[in-house]
């Protein structure tokens, strides 16, 4: 009776994600972020008070921190031994028919936190933490949370996809595709985790900078104030600290988008790719989720040579090779998205196709990469203008399109 309990909790937690991904898709933010928070007290180590009870307003009781907006589906009464028995049902489902689904479950909990979480709250989180410790290590807790949900999948999703048990012989497949999906949102979130370390720096410098002018003025009046050097060379070895662990950050960020390169190529080829021959016909080609992986590689080589033109020392200098290589990531991902050139039209547009429209399901992450690989051009100076104005024109255009 009881492992048919822990079996019904995990199928309770699957149902979750299906509602989580059903939810998205329609744009019913409320029923997604109740769902998403139904799995996070499923497998939260603590015992979780109602949202917005009594004890959590007075500070009391063993409140739930848990992401902005993520508000509770039903009062739940999970125990940290009930939540461990999920957590090990959930990796043994993996050579079960429904092993994928609870996969499945976890990353769309960890995609909804991402996405429900702005940036905003990644920096107030951020400088938040870095006021509160002498390290800038850490990242906000939001996208921690998102991360440790994106582990689970994937440990999940390895198992099932390489499970030699006949009754997962279906869920392997499925499997494949959660696994490269986990992957990609790894890689995306690694990035997240990276930039939101860039914010940091550039709030504590701008600060320290402002506390530095504040001294020289007051030495100016009443003398050197006492310390003051050494304050001063704290401050220069703390962010030198701070620009290395970021460098860190971006390493593993470019270390995770390879891997997700690598699992989004096994999955092989599909229908939603056009070439570039007249009239754009479909064809097959690499699953769209290659070129995802491929802008989130160029992405990392952008922010790589933002941080090192910041660095200290450098002068504003960036790596100018780095940028050259997003840039043909970014051709590379465009290609493979069948857009090749700067579309002129949206999927729904009676000359898609004669314009180079993106496909309708991949319309928002086109906009992105267009808009991009506009910025990139726009680097390159006054002679790739033109080139730059009609790719921002198509991510807007797609932006907004009617009808979505």
């Amino acid at each position: 009776a009881e492992g048919g309990a822990e079996v019904g909790e995990v199928m309770r937690v699957a149902a979750a994600g299906a509602r989580i991904a059903a939810a998205a898709a329609v744009g019913d933010s409320d029923v997604a972020s109740k769902s998403a928070r139904y799995i996070l007290d499923a497998c939260s180590n603590r015992t979780p008070t109602p949202f917005g009870s009594s004890s959590e307003r007075e500070g009391g009781g063993d409140a739930v921190d848990v992401p902005p907006g993520l508000e509770r589906a039903v009062p739940s009464s999970v125990s940290r031994s009930s939540s461990e028995a999920l957590i090990e049902s959930a990796l043994r489902a993996a050579n079960e028919p429904h092993g994928f689904a609870v996969a499945h479950a976890f990353k769309q909990c960890a995609q909804w936190i991402a996405l429900a979480a702005t940036c905003d709250d990644d920096d107030a989180d951020a400088v938040k933490g870095a006021q509160s410790r002498s390290s800038f290590s850490g990242p906000p807790a939001t996208l921690a949370r998102a991360d440790a949900m994106y582990a689970l999948a994937e440990e999940i999703s390895a198992a099932a996809r390489s499970s030699g048990e006949i009754a997962a012989a279906t869920s392997a497949l499925y499997a494949d595709v959660v696994y490269a999906d986990v992957k990609l949102g790894r890689a995306q979130l690694a990035l997240r985790l990276a930039t939101s370390l860039a914010a940091r720096l550039r709030k504590v410098e701008g600060e320290s900078e402002s506390a530095r002018s504040s001294a020289r003025g007051g030495a100016a009046g009443d003398g050197d104030p006492v310390g003051g050097d050494s304050e001063a060379s704290e401050s220069v070895e703390e962010m030198r600290r701070g620009y290395d662990e970021l460098r860190d950050a971006l390493a593993a960020a470019e270390s995770s988008a390879a891997a997700a390169l690598t699992a989004c190529e096994a999955l092989g080829g599909s229908s939603g790719h056009r070439s570039e021959g007249e009239g754009g016909a479909p064809e097959s080609g690499p699953d769209a989720r290659v070129a995802l992986a491929a802008a989130v590689s160029g992405d990392v080589y952008v922010a790589k040579a933002v941080v090192a033109a910041r660095a200290p020392g450098r002068g504003g200098v960036g790596d100018g090779a780095g940028v050259m290589f997003a840039e043909g990531l970014y051709r590379n991902a465009l290609r493979l998205m069948g857009t090749p050139r700067p579309p002129t039209a949206t999927a729904d547009d009676a000359d898609a196709a004669a314009g180079g429209a993106a496909p309708a399901h991949l319309r928002l992450s086109a906009a992105m990469i267009h808009a991009r690989y506009a910025a990139i051009l726009r680097a390159s100076g006054g002679r790739r203008e033109r080139e730059a104005e009609a790719w921002a024109a198509a991510a807007a255009r797609e932006w907004r399109a009617p009808g979505y």
